[in-house]
Formats: C-alpha cells, structure tokens, sequence
C-alpha cells in the first residue's frame, strides 16, 4: 500500500491544519476545510482538495502525526483497496 501523506500549514485561528494531501507524487492543495472537530485525543478535519477529492484525516495532538481516516473522490478508489 502507498503511504499517505500530509503536509501540515499553520493557520491563525484553526492552528495546526493539513496544507497538502495525498499519496508520494500524486499531492494536491487542500482547498477547503469542510469540517473540523475535537476528538479526545486528535484534531479531525474533512477537507477537499484540488482535485475534488475529499479527505478525513486526523492529527494526534500529541505526537503530531497525520493518519487518514477516510477517501472519497467520484469514480476512483483510494489505493491498496483492491478496486483500482
């Protein structure tokens, strides 16, 4: 499976945020935080991106290190789910 990647920009009033999304030589511009929440631990953010992909991702405030949650993009899959 490929590994994810988020490029972290700070933002004056949502502080730490995802800048760039995606895969190693397929990243785009977030375009949009579509939503954003406080989870116990981690910070969660849905965005969208260049591309119109959407994302949900979460930051672990602690160790300030991004995972994906969740890839939705109109008639493509996200990669190693074995239907693309």
């Amino acid at each position: 499976m490929e590994r994810f990647c988020v490029e972290s920009r700070g933002d004056e009033v949502r502080g730490t945020v995802p800048g760039r999304i995606g895969f190693p030589g397929a990243m785009q511009e977030v375009v949009e935080i579509l939503d954003q929440w406080q989870g116990r631990d981690h910070c969660y953010f849905r965005v969208r991106t260049g591309d119109d992909a959407r994302f949900l991702v979460r930051l672990d405030e602690r160790t300030q290190r991004w995972s994906l949650v969740l890839f939705e993009a109109e008639g493509r899959s996200s990669p190693g789910d074995g239907r693309g």
